[in-house]
């Protein structure tokens, strides 16, 4: 757990990441994945919206992971 005070979360998906995003993509929630950056390559930023957006986050992310 790191404290911040930015608009979006980091969240480790391991072996999964492709798989998560890309459902994530079909339900028309976009995130960006931080593959590219050394030590980050297992992240995904998630930003922070509304309470419905995080909501439909979160009920997506329950039926992938």
């Amino acid at each position: 757990y790191a404290s911040s005070g930015g608009n979006f979360v980091l969240v480790k998906l391991g072996s999964k990441q492709k798989e998560v995003i890309k459902y994530l993509e079909v339900c028309n929630i976009f995130v960006r994945n931080f593959n590219h950056l050394n030590g980050l390559e297992e992240f995904t930023r998630i930003t922070i919206g509304t309470k419905s957006q995080m909501e439909r986050v979160v009920y997506a992310l329950k039926q992938v992971v």
